[in-house]
């Protein structure tokens, strides 16, 4: 495994760092956000200062920062190392994390060692994702909007005793869990466990099992052949399911029209132990996938591995994918 490089964050300076005061003199210091900076900083993090402010109202800052111990490597620039990545300098800088308190969602201190907090969480639950802790076992949570649920395809034990003989029952929007042994907990509520872990996740490719109809589920659906397009052809598309069975088997599938250093991969998650580690570095115990235990979903650009990319991001992802190695 490669050395842990530091992490790029990006950090807005009126209404995130300091309290908006009357320009261009600052307010008082958003505290939360100072003592994160800080802790960033002390670990070998490094940070770009990202704001509107120029001249005169850029120094003002510069010294208010300087002031509160605060000290960006750099200002609406990349850092060396990204414009050496780039071969230039790209208007947007690179980061692994951007902080800004107009970002959809409003201000937001992510976990500054990675992972989900139950706040991420619950917003990715809103959008209709599933979501787990990294220590469940087949178990996963989603929210059911208010629907009016069936007897024949419902496997909440709980709701079928709430139907009595009736064939349907309208339920109000929860949240539910879906346990390691295929049961479903009504009405799922977080421990104080789960509202302070860091360790949430997203939870791709597993059957809804109370909302999804026999007709629509994987027993009930006729066999199909998948043909798998062998290590080697490149030019075979393939739908997502089938770049995810290529990326399980310990292949590799990138979309046509990327550039030849770039691919998605599935490594095992204490095999990605930080963005930007070298994907030939890491160990034959970390791309091992028959070992077992966490997975995630990585992209490699240029030999630098990206975790936790999200795929496919629109319906045109469900098709077009190609093999990679």
């Amino acid at each position: 495994m490669s050395e842990k490089r530091p992490k790029i964050w990006m950090f807005d300076f009126d209404g995130t760092i300091a309290m908006k005061g009357q320009f261009p003199a600052p307010g008082g210091p958003v505290r939360p956000v100072v003592e994160y900076i800080k802790a960033i900083q002390e670990r070998g993090d490094q940070w770009i200062l990202w704001t509107n402010r120029e001249g005169d109202a850029l120094d003002i800052a510069l010294k208010w920062l300087d002031g509160h111990g605060l000290h960006p490597d750099t200002v609406n620039d990349n850092l060396p190392q990204m414009k050496e990545f780039f071969k230039g300098n790209p208007r947007k800088p690179f980061a692994n994390v951007t902080v800004d308190d107009l970002n959809a969602g409003g201000l937001y201190l992510p976990p500054p060692d990675g992972g989900m907090d139950f706040g991420s969480a619950i917003r990715h639950l809103k959008l209709g994702f599933k979501a787990a802790r990294s220590s469940w076992h087949d178990s996963y949570v989603w929210i059911l909007p208010e629907a009016t649920v069936k007897r024949e395809w419902c496997r909440d034990t709980l709701l079928l005793e709430a139907m009595g003989t009736a064939d349907e029952i309208k339920c109000d929007a929860c949240i539910r869990r879906r346990n390691g042994d295929g049961s479903v907990t009504s009405g799922w509520l977080p421990t104080l466990d789960d509202l302070m872990a860091e360790d949430w996740m997203l939870v791709y490719g597993m059957a809804d099992v109370t909302t999804v109809k026999p007709s629509e589920a994987p027993e009930a659906r006729e066999p199909v052949a998948i043909a798998v397009p062998p290590k080697g052809d490149k030019s075979t598309p393939m739908s997502w399911n089938i770049a995810l069975a290529v990326m399980h088997d310990g292949g590799r599938v990138r979309r046509e029209g990327w550039p030849p250093d770039k691919y998605y991969c599935v490594l095992r998650r204490d095999g990605v132990k930080a963005e930007g580690c070298l994907v030939d570095q890491l160990t034959a115990e970390a791309t091992d996938l028959s070992k077992g235990g966490e997975l995630a979903l990585c992209c490699v650009v240029n030999g630098i591995v990206v975790p936790n990319w999200l795929a496919p991001s629109s319906k045109a992802d469900l098709e077009g994918w190609l093999r990679a190695d």
